[in-house]
């Protein structure tokens, strides 16, 4: 028992080390990223701005995406045995399987 207690401690204290420099890591990127947008606006406001907006405008379709899967996933489907009987499939272009050729 005390080898898997002991490498188990091993286990978590490399797992925490490997969190603290992934943390360390990603926060020195933040600063690299900030201060390269900092220089990029001064230095060529132009393409920076457009930039800019282009990153926006993928955010906000990524939001809305999001939003449309979260909605999707929320709609209760009906029960069993009403509409369609709970057996008929539709294809991808909207038919029932029982109408298909």
């Amino acid at each position: 028992m005390a080898i898997e207690d002991e490498v188990a401690a091993v286990k978590a204290a490399a797992a925490k080390k490997l969190r603290l420099l992934r943390d360390r890591e990603r926060k020195q990127q933040q600063a690299v990223d900030t201060r390269m947008l900092m220089l990029m606006r001064d230095k060529h406001p132009g393409p920076a701005a457009q930039l800019e907006g282009e990153a926006r405008a993928q955010l906000a379709a990524e939001s809305a995406q999001r939003s449309t899967r979260a909605k999707t996933s929320r709609a209760v489907p009906p029960p069993a045995g009403q509409g369609n009987g709970g057996n008929a499939v539709t294809t991808h272009d909207g038919r029932s399987t029982e109408d298909a050729p």
